[in-house]
């Protein structure tokens, strides 16, 4: 399920918790927060978010964080031109991971961002279980699904990343990428989320040594559903995908670190 329209209520599915955002007329404010632990499982999350929150039970589009929806980079190359091909790549990298601690990858429903015969792509994997519980929790609540997506594919078409670092951030853990005319190239799937410019700075120094792209110099996008940490004005550039889901005006973006 894959099509997403701007004027639908959004249902956040993270590792910690279930967060239905309300669409206004300045962006997206969150409405109910469900935490998943103890007896709430990720099916009741999702059903008590979505109770009594509309009406009309107008369709809502989910976006899911990457605890429950992993992300991969591949590199097929200009030798894997099909599709099947790359999504054989795709399950092969998936199962390395997740085949002893979960449900068979072969299993998985799988999403593909990839052009033929380009050098890199990004795929999504979501195991059958997840996807059971999130369309359960609707039924239960009366609400219907419009769309079922990942959340970082999501979080691209609204921030808009295009060149350098760009750091998503979600509720367990921070996805950073480096893109090159709108493509990942590189990307740290699991990376502890900064809770400080100096913390940042030290991520992105590290991930440009590791994944040999980029440098710590170059641009830093962040972009979330809250700031994880002050930033202090026009330090650094950050867009959110909530409420007025616009860039904060900022200068031109200073490298990470540097001296003011």
């Amino acid at each position: 399920m894959w099509p997403f329209e701007r004027q639908r209520d959004v249902l956040r599915i993270g590792k910690l918790a279930v967060e239905l955002w309300g669409r206004e007329a300045g962006g997206l404010v969150k409405r109910r927060g469900v935490t998943i632990e103890g007896s709430v499982d990720l099916r009741g999350a999702v059903q008590l978010a979505l109770e009594g929150e509309s009406p009309t039970r107008a369709p809502v589009d989910v976006v899911v964080e990457s605890a429950w929806m992993p992300v991969v980079l591949l590199e097929p190359g200009p030798q894997l031109l099909r599709r099947e091909h790359v999504e054989a790549l795709l399950r092969h990298r998936l199962a390395r991971v997740y085949d002893e601690r979960s449900e068979a990858v072969s299993n998985w429903a799988l999403q593909l961002d990839h052009r033929p015969g380009e050098a890199y792509g990004l795929g999504f994997g979501l195991p059958p279980s997840v996807r059971a519980a999130i369309e359960a929790g609707a039924q239960a609540s009366g609400r219907p699904l419009a769309s079922l997506q990942p959340a970082m594919q999501w979080a691209r078409r609204v921030a808009k990343p295009c060149e350098g670092w760009w750091l998503w951030l979600e509720q367990d853990r921070a996805v950073l990428a480096w893109l090159e005319r709108g493509r990942v190239a590189a990307l740290h799937a699991a990376a502890d989320i900064p809770r400080d410019a100096a913390a940042l700075a030290c991520l992105v120094r590290i991930e440009a040594a590791r994944a040999g792209v980029g440098t710590p110099e170059a641009p830093v996008l962040l972009s979330g559903w809250e700031q994880a940490f002050a930033m202090g004005e026009g330090a650094l550039p950050w867009r959110s995908v909530g409420s007025a889901g616009q860039a904060v005006a900022t200068p031109p973006a200073r490298p990470v670190g540097a001296a003011a």
